[in-house]
């Protein structure tokens, strides 16, 4: 774990502006600040912007080696992270990314690790150089499943003709089987040692790792697929035979056997472009509320914020009456409301 933490901070921390622990928890608590503002994380319930398109974290982590407190950190990173690149869609994979880093960094290293990634992402603009793509539209991560499915049946001979042939035999949809590998992040198919390895190889190469292992795993336990004989059995036995491997190098050395150009599959057949939908998003700006009401909680404010129009979700509020501090008459409020700091066509009755 402590190889690994150097590793990942070498390669992703600017140690040049980040000198300390202390630089570290303080860019944290500045970032934490300007999006939480002066409100609880904890009080949001389940309005995570969880990047995926499950309607609760929970159901996007299935799989996952952290604790409650490790699941706290996570949610709150998904809103740090949202502030950092906006209006990312749908990224099943940064869930993922996220709970591993945390087993081996602090919440303020992971942020500043994933910043840097994501930042010097978004900004690449060669589409052939698919390396982490955060800003995967669901339409997109479906093309990564396309084309591996089609470099491997076309581009590995008899090993993919093999277990394409036995798939549809067994009438076992193999798409959905490498959906599965890749929107889980591996999780439950490879055991920890494995693991550990394809996410370290992922954050250096990227998507492309995707396709080394999942034909390193073919590869590897082609045999024990050819003789399932019943699809109920077939993820399964992959899971079990997956978890069984031990020898890291000689699957490394069939990962990176596994040739990636344009001329013998179709990996750059991948175009990646912002495609940003015309629908209506959740609202994760977060207002400050000058006054605290004893009838409406955090997570009441939140969802308002999410009706009301954009000229209003992105204001911070302020509370001009209560009858807990007010006497309870009309006139006050009339008062109140008159000055055009407070106008009527700006306020909320409760």
């Amino acid at each position: 774990c402590k190889y690994i933490k150097g590793l990942l901070t070498s390669l992703f921390i600017d140690k040049t502006k980040i000198k300390t622990e202390e630089d570290t928890k303080e860019l944290y608590k500045v970032r934490f600040l300007s999006v939480f503002k002066n409100r609880d994380p904890k009080n949001y319930g389940e309005f995570v912007p969880y990047m995926t398109n499950e309607a609760k974290l929970e159901n996007s982590i299935t799989y996952h080696m952290l604790n409650e407190n490790g699941v706290t950190n996570l949610k709150e990173l998904c809103w740090l992270l949202q502030s950092v690149v906006p209006k990312i869609e749908f990224c099943p994979l940064l869930i993922k990314v996220i709970s591993l880093c945390l087993i081996f960094l602090s919440k303020e290293e992971t942020f500043l690790c994933l910043k840097s990634i994501m930042i010097n992402d978004y900004n690449m603009k060669d589409v052939f150089m698919l390396r982490f793509k955060f800003r995967f539209t669901f339409e997109e991560n479906k093309k990564i499943v396309k084309a591996f499915v089609k470099s491997f049946q076309s581009s590995t001979k008899n090993i993919g003709r093999e277990i394409r042939e036995k798939f549809n035999k067994l009438s076992f949809d193999f798409e959905k089987l490498i959906e599965d590998m890749i929107f889980n992040f591996f999780f439950d198919y490879l055991n920890f040692t494995f693991l550990t390895v394809f996410f370290m190889c992922f954050m250096r190469e990227g998507t492309k790792m995707f396709f080394r292992f999942l034909y390193a795993i073919f590869k590897s336990i082609k045999n024990d697929i050819i003789d399932i004989d019943n699809k109920e059995n077939v993820i399964k036995t992959i899971k079990e035979k997956c978890f069984q491997l031990k020898d890291i190098n000689a699957f490394l050395k069939l990962a990176f056997s596994y040739k990636i150009n344009h001329y013998n599959n179709k990996f750059n057949d991948i175009k990646i472009f912002e495609q940003f939908k015309n629908k209506i998003n959740l609202n994760y700006y977060i207002p400050t509320i000058d006054g605290e009401s004893n009838i409406i909680s955090d997570e009441d404010i939140f969802k308002l914020w999410n009706i009301f129009p954009i000229n209003y979700s992105t204001r911070d509020a302020k509370l001009i009456y209560s009858s807990d501090f007010f006497d309870r008459n009309l006139s006050k409020i009339y008062e109140i409301c008159s000055n055009s700091e407070n106008s009527c066509l700006n306020s909320l009755v409760f």
